[in-house]
């Protein structure tokens, strides 16, 4: 971007004004894309980005985050903006038998899957892989989560 307030690196409309393009780089979370406004004008900030357990701090006009961009400048040239990230939570990961695995942002709650089926034998529910007896691992799903932890599908023969 042109400090001095010179138009550079800019192009032209089919009616003849210059324009720009501004590239928005969330980073590894998603593709980006990109806008065109005419040179002189401000580019709005983009729509809130969510991503689990992560929040946006703000757009900076370098890769390594230490320029915060400031909206309400015109756009001068064309501009590759870049988003910073910081996790806002820890995750647990619940893995269920043969399941892919489900995270959870710690002291939230994991839903309960689908019962599994099985020819020949019932389903009693998902029990924590622990020392302890057997009656004690029934898995609640009201239960907190503040570790990762392992489910496995305890069956009764029909």
């Amino acid at each position: 971007m042109s400090i001095d307030g010179e138009l550079k690196d800019s192009r032209l409309d089919p009616i003849g004004k210059r324009i720009c393009t501004v590239t928005f780089c969330p980073s590894i979370y998603s593709g980006g894309g990109s806008v065109i406004v005419k040179a002189g004008q401000t580019v709005e900030r983009p729509k809130e980005i969510c991503y689990p357990d992560c929040e946006l701090v703000d757009w900076y006009i370098d890769r390594d985050l230490n320029k915060p961009y400031d909206f309400s400048m015109p756009v001068l040239s064309d501009l590759n903006l870049y988003a910073k990230w910081v996790f806002s939570a820890p995750t647990h990961e619940v893995c269920f038998e043969d399941m892919p695995p489900v995270i959870v942002k710690h002291g939230s709650t994991v839903e309960r899957p689908r019962d599994p089926k099985r020819d020949g034998y019932t389903f009693l529910g998902w029990y924590i892989l622990a020392e302890i007896p057997i009656e004690d691992r029934l898995f609640l799903f009201n239960t907190p989560i503040t570790q990762d932890i392992n489910l496995n599908a305890v069956w009764k023969g029909d």
